[in-house]
């Protein structure tokens, strides 16, 4: 049995006491051969206290140790690859040709996975959240947000009881850790905001995130970002939140706009526009589409390497490297999305990528355009 601190100095208090109450019978007795012996008894009994107390220490000591290897150098790696993954490895993605894309929802699934395989490890506050986010498996996320919220917020709680394991074994080096706190806290905000004003892409916005000041990012910036969760007021906490926002990004001539990022993200797609951009899919466009648009810019492009296959097309899919990495994300991201449905096949060497429709997206584009005969 491992006692806490707190129970090992009460433990020693009631055993101080005892002994010192034993020694004042004594006294009282007035007998001169226990008065003589008690002084080495007294002394005996308090040495086995002191044993007993740094004998527990030890004990509780050497548990958190095994705490620490055995469950939290192993995730916290994979917790903080994860951050990086989805939000910095996107852009490379996005400009330059990546033959394997990554899963991170497979990594994010190992990290629930791996919290649920070893409960032995785990404290009722990771438990509870872990809890939460398995009973969303039964629920339906009405919100939008809800579900992706709970699982930001359960990756939070490995990393703050991993940060309050460090402080109890006196443990000086917190930055790295503390500030990964920080930065899931705010991707956590950020999605709730997104999508409450915005189309629930928060990678434009958390991609920013290397405009921030790592030195602010403590403990008292994990409690104000904490205490957000507390505020019902949306208008209230979206204020709060930016004023933190602010704190945190350095001086940059375009931080009004990275901040609005955090908030919305789409582009004002009006009429002339999206017929502008449907009708030549490949020019550059600012910002990011809105949801229901860039549902039917993945159609427009089946429908053109639908041509390309049959008939011809306007539009060259197969290009050289550099004419790909200039293409703009948008474009390249709905195709890397139709080649993960399966849709389309990506074929890549060292000079050129080939875009092609598959069996599955011809019948895909031939159902829907039978479909409206």
């Amino acid at each position: 049995m491992i006692f806490s601190n707190l129970q090992i100095k009460k433990l020693v208090l009631n055993l101080v006491v005892i002994m010192l109450l034993t020694a004042f019978f004594i006294i009282q007795l007035n007998y001169s051969w226990l008065q003589t012996i008690s002084p080495a008894f007294l002394a005996a009994g308090f040495t086995q206290i002191l044993n007993n107390y740094f004998t527990l220490n030890r004990e509780r000591n050497s548990k958190k140790n095994e705490i620490l290897k055995k469950f939290y150098y192993k995730i916290i790696p994979e917790i903080y690859d994860y951050f990086s993954i989805e939000n910095d490895f996107k852009r490379l993605e996005s400009s330059t040709i990546f033959i394997e894309r990554i899963d991170t929802d497979r990594i994010k699934n190992n990290i629930i996975s791996y919290i649920s395989e070893n409960s032995f490890f785990i404290n009722q506050e990771i438990h509870k959240v872990y809890r939460r986010v398995k009973r969303n498996k039964y629920i339906d996320d009405l919100s939008g947000f809800g579900h992706r919220t709970d699982e930001i917020s359960l990756i939070y709680t490995v990393i703050e009881q991993y940060i309050n394991l460090l402080k109890e074994l006196k443990d000086k080096d917190l930055r790295l850790a503390q500030e990964y706190a920080c930065l899931y806290l705010i991707w956590k905000h950020t999605i709730f905001f997104n999508t409450v004003y915005g189309n629930g892409d928060t990678y434009p916005a958390m991609s920013m995130h290397f405009y921030f000041n790592t030195k602010k990012m403590n403990d008292k910036m994990i409690l104000k970002l904490k205490r957000l969760d507390d505020i019902d007021d949306i208008e209230k906490r979206k204020r709060a939140f930016k004023k933190i926002l602010e704190f945190l990004i350095e001086k940059s001539e375009e931080k009004n706009e990275i901040i609005s990022s955090f908030f919305e993200n789409m582009v004002e797609v009006n009429d002339s526009y999206s017929m502008e951009i449907l009708l030549n899919l490949d020019i550059p466009s600012e910002g990011t589409f809105p949801i229901p648009f860039r549902q039917q810019y993945r159609e427009e492009i089946l429908s053109e390497l639908y041509k390309s296959k049959y008939v011809n097309s306007k539009y060259d899919f197969h290009l050289q490297v550099d004419e790909y990495n200039k293409l703009h994300n948008e474009y390249k991201n709905a195709l890397i999305y139709l080649n993960e449905k399966e849709l389309v096949h990506i074929e890549t060497n060292n000079e050129y990528v080939s875009i092609t429709i598959s069996a599955k997206g011809q019948d895909h584009f031939e159902k829907k355009e039978m479909s409206n005969y």
